[in-house]
C-alpha cells in the first residue's frame, strides 16, 4: 500500500500491515520506478524512461533503477518475514 502525503510516498508492507509505524518513504522518483516495477516493466525500459525524463545519461539511470530496486525488495522481504 502507498500513501502520499505533502508530496511524499510512503510504501507500507502488504502482508500484515501490522508496521505502519516504519514506512519505505519514497521520493517522486523512487515511486515512478516503484510503480514501474509493479507493472513488470523491465529495469533497462524503466532506465531508459527515466533517462529521457530527468536528461540523465543511461549509465547513471540504470544504476539508480538497480539501486532502488534492491532497497525495494530489502524492505518488502524484511516487513514480509515479520522482521
Amino acid at each position: 500500500m502507498v500513501r502520499k502525503v505533502a508530496g511524499t510516498y510512503y510504501l507500507f508492507s502488504d502482508k500484515e500491515d501490522k508496521d505502519m509505524e516504519h514506512p519505505c518513504v519514497l521520493n517522486e522518483t523512487g515511486y515512478f520506478i516503484y510503480t514501474r516495477l509493479q507493472k513488470g516493466i523491465p529495469l533497462e525500459e524503466i532506465a531508459n524512461e527515466l533517462a529521457s525524463n530527468y536528461h540523465i545519461p543511461y549509465d547513471e539511470a540504470i544504476i539508480d533503477v538497480r539501486s532502488c530496486e534492491t532497497d525495494l525488495n530489502q524492505f518488502l522481504n524484511v516487513n514480509d518475514s515479520g522482521a
